[in-house]
């Protein structure tokens, strides 16, 4: 009786190989036939027959021959079929395996393995932009891992965004700062591309955004000297952005008052009045809409044929402005103007602004 002992590594996977001998022996067939040693790190065989063994390395194998490390876009199926190979220990193609897939995205069935080994299948990326993968699995011979990086689609007109710094004072000096960010269908961000923006209003400047970053933003400032609300808009690699942002310029601080009508003929003796508007101005002629605590000193220099009341004789009158703004009424007074002429002329000029 003879015997083989074969000692290896634990984990390892050792072939024997019956180069020749008697065959049938112990149950082994010399020629294409061999044995796998796995689990413990120590086994033995017993012959009654001498054998002469040839000891192996395995070739199995389950590889990933064609379409593996593709780049392309997100939510599309990759260029090039993904393609696997499956060997048995001799570095025979191993046939009828089933194989699964998992992971991003998803990929078309695969049938069995061929005749020689091979089975394919077309894997659409998932719609998050970066690395992805796709695990093939088939029983006894393991996984095997296909990679891909998915890139953004283009820019989409619906999910890009544009926002705004508001409000702002009309000074010419204050800017807004605009934030446009590039997405595509799926929300990726998208890098690298071309940006315009405009402003709706008068007396604007714009600045000119760069390219998107790698965070598919890019920025943008806007600055003007007319107190109004502003829609910005902006286009991205081309695409007029749905998106809008809406930026409110105040007005400056009071700079001075004007009063108007310059100059009115009204009819005498209680018969005539005119109504004078005072408002209050920035440095840029800018009505200063949000000045309410302004008080406006509305004085006749010359009463003799008019009043600021109608039912008193008032030279002067106070009024607070509301929204910028205040009012006063002139009224002739009882009494004939001497003729000619037969009406009272008012002329009507504003004093500093104090404030």
């Amino acid at each position: 009786m003879a015997n083989f002992v074969a000692q290896w590594a634990e984990g390892d996977t050792l072939t024997i190989y019956v180069e020749y001998g008697t065959q049938g022996a112990a149950g082994f067939e010399f020629g294409q036939t061999s044995t796998t040693l796995n689990g413990d790190p120590l086994q033995a065989f017993t012959t009654d027959t001498v054998l002469n063994f040839k000891l192996v390395a395995s070739q199995r194998s389950f590889t990933v021959t064609s379409g593996n490390n593709q780049t392309g876009t997100v939510g599309s199926a990759l260029a090039t079929t993904i393609e696997v190979t499956i060997l048995d220990d001799y570095g025979n193609p191993a046939t009828g395996l089933a194989i699964t897939s998992s992971g991003d995205g998803s990929a078309t069935a695969l049938a069995a393995t061929d005749t020689n080994g091979k089975s394919t299948t077309t894997w659409t990326l998932g719609t998050t932009a970066g690395a992805q993968t796709l695990t093939l699995t088939t029983t006894s011979y393991g996984t095997a891992t296909v990679n891909a990086t998915a890139i953004p689609d283009a820019v989409s007109a619906a999910k890009s965004t544009v926002e705004a710094i508001t409000p702002v004072v009309a000074d010419n000096a204050a800017v807004s700062t605009i934030t446009i960010t590039a997405k595509d269908q799926y929300e990726n961000v998208v890098a690298g591309k071309a940006v315009t923006v405009a402003a709706t209003g008068s007396s604007n400047t714009l600045s000119s955004p760069a390219n998107t970053d790698a965070s598919g933003v890019s920025t943008a400032t806007l600055k003007s000297s007319v107190a109004e609300i502003k829609t910005v808009s902006a286009t991205i690699d081309g695409v007029q952005i749905t998106d809008t942002a809406e930026v409110v310029f105040n007005p400056g601080p009071a700079a001075r008052v004007g009063v108007t009508p310059g100059t009115a003929t009204i009819a005498s003796d209680t018969k005539g009045s005119v109504e004078l508007t005072a408002t209050i101005y920035d440095a840029f002629d800018n009505v200063v809409t949000t000045d309410d605590s302004t008080a406006v000193t509305f004085t006749l220099t010359d009463g003799a044929y008019t009043s600021l009341s109608n039912t008193t004789d008032a030279n002067t009158l106070d009024v607070t402005v509301t929204d910028g703004v205040a009012k006063a009424t002139v009224y002739t007074v009882a009494g004939q103007v001497p003729t000619p002429p037969a009406s009272d002329g008012v002329n009507v000029t504003a004093g500093a602004l104090t404030t």
